[in-house]
């Protein structure tokens, strides 16, 4: 005997429960996004770009390069031990006015004109008067002469001055015990990758990224259908449910992110992700100052799609976390995103990169949390060596488990 119930599930929905984000934690309600940048006109007159092409962060003390040092939140010299807020060092440069007029052909540049694709580009260092050369896109890097900081203030205008930013955290000395860590019981490791050496070129490097926030309109209609078995006396009874479910209503996504540089390796960065938006505060060039930085390469108009797709899935994730107890066959499922304001952001990572047997292993540390991410290259030599002795321990135990057998 046989009966067939029918029933509806139908879920309208204003907001999302809290198990609905991927990940864990509940999406929050849109809101409102964090503070741009201070135009360039009202930034102190030491950081105001228009003035010079590369501008060095210098000691209000003794006018040595400085550097922002995340381990004490602080400015601090290397050469004279002064250290400096972040307030204290906008004030006293502005006095100082450190930027000079030069280069001022490059700096007159419209803004939003971005910098030549094409070429290597040639600046001075204001410190020891060196050439500096870049490729196109870097915004902060060293001199190689005196080792200063240098930022190419002519790359940071338009477009191309960024939104916000999340300043360093981790410390140089903290990213090389994570990586002494991580290498530590690696025994089939090439000698000189943990090596001094080695470590000198892991750099702290501000990478491109994309934010925005996203509303995904949700209209689904589906079935699924149960059944259920039993037996009274000598009667055996199914009982088939077919259900309707309808859901209906909005999905608020906050602080998605895409990488907006093409040099580096998506999955390694995915590997160090994700960054706390909470501790993102509006760009300050100074905190440049130290580490490298690289301009995007990858447009807002190319990544428009990549970010739909990525909103797309947390809200296609949300909606089959609320049909999981059910086996649904699709009906309708519609899915339509709105993205908001872009906000141009550049985040903290200190990477290490080891060419071996003709390929670059890259190991990077997510410069807020500490998350780590890398490749290990094999000493194939080594794994010979270990495999020989193996084979020889295993031979030895045939041989004398044979003597005493025979």
């Amino acid at each position: 005997m046989s009966r067939l119930i029918p029933s509806e599930d139908r879920w309208p929905w204003g907001f999302l429960a809290a198990a609905d984000v991927p990940g864990g934690g509940a999406p929050p309600a849109p809101s409102a996004p964090p503070p741009a940048a201070a135009a360039a006109d009202d930034a102190p007159a030491a950081w105001n770009v228009s003035h010079s092409a590369t501008s060095t962060v210098k000691c209000p003390n003794c006018g040595a390069g400085i550097a922002y040092k995340p381990d004490v939140g602080a400015y601090s010299c290397d050469y004279c031990r002064s250290s400096f807020t972040t307030a204290e060092m906008n004030e006293l440069t502005a006095k100082r006015n450190l930027s000079q007029q030069r280069h001022e052909d490059i700096a007159s540049r419209p803004p939003g004109s971005g910098v030549d694709q094409e070429h290597i580009h040639g600046y001075h260092c204001q410190s020891c008067g060196a050439q500096v050369v870049t490729t196109d896109t870097t915004t902060a890097t060293f001199c190689y002469y005196c080792h200063n900081p240098v930022i190419i203030t002519a790359r940071l205008h338009g477009d191309f001055m960024p939104d916000q930013m999340i300043p360093f955290r981790i410390s140089r000395e903290e990213a090389e015990a994570s990586f002494k860590k991580w290498t530590g019981s690696k025994r089939l490791l090439p000698d000189d990758f943990t090596s001094e050496s080695t470590l000198e070129k892991l750099t702290g490097l501000y990478l491109p990224y994309w934010y925005t926030n996203a509303r995904c309109d949700i209209d689904y209609q589906g079935t699924s259908s149960s059944v259920r078995t039993w037996t009274s006396g000598d009667i055996e009874y199914t009982e088939t449910t077919t259900r309707s479910h309808t859901r209906q209503g909005e999905v608020a996504l906050r602080d998605i992110g895409l990488v907006a540089f093409s040099k580096f390796d998506e999955d390694l960065l995915n590997g160090i992700s994700p960054y706390s938006m909470d501790d993102a505060e509006a760009f300050q060039m100074p905190l440049l100052s130290g580490y490298l930085s690289e301009n995007f390469d990858r447009s807002r108009d190319e990544m428009t799609e990549p970010m739909n797709q990525q909103a797309g899935s947390h809200a296609n994730h949300v909606l089959d976390q609320s049909l999981s107890q059910f086996t649904t066959r699709d009906l309708h499922r519609n899915i339509t995103v709105f993205l908001g304001d872009w906000l141009y952001t550049l985040l903290p990572t200190w990477v290490l990169t080891y060419n071996y047997n003709k390929h670059t292993y890259v190991y990077a540390v997510n410069g807020q949390t500490g998350q780590t991410y890398g490749e290990l290259p094999l000493d194939k030599r080594k794994l010979a060596i270990l495999s020989g002795i193996v084979a020889a321990v295993v031979l030895v135990l045939l041989l004398v488990g044979g003597y005493f057998i025979w």
